[in-house]
């Protein structure tokens, strides 16, 4: 008998068990693009991102 389900939208059970936290200014200074950069093309898929519509970009 299944008694529960978890579901883990944003991976964040994975992702973030026993690993360091990666802030956008850390995937910025990676990618060598500004915050502002990455924040803008972070933030315009924000909504398809939440429901999972985002494919390859």
């Amino acid at each position: 008998m299944i008694r529960a389900v978890i579901f883990d939208m944003f991976e964040t059970l994975v992702t973030h068990y026993n690993s360091a936290l990666y802030f956008g200014e850390q995937i910025a200074a990676d990618l060598g693009i500004s915050n502002e950069e990455f924040q803008k093309v972070w933030q315009s898929y924000d909504e398809s991102r939440t429901i999972g519509l985002l494919r390859n970009l």
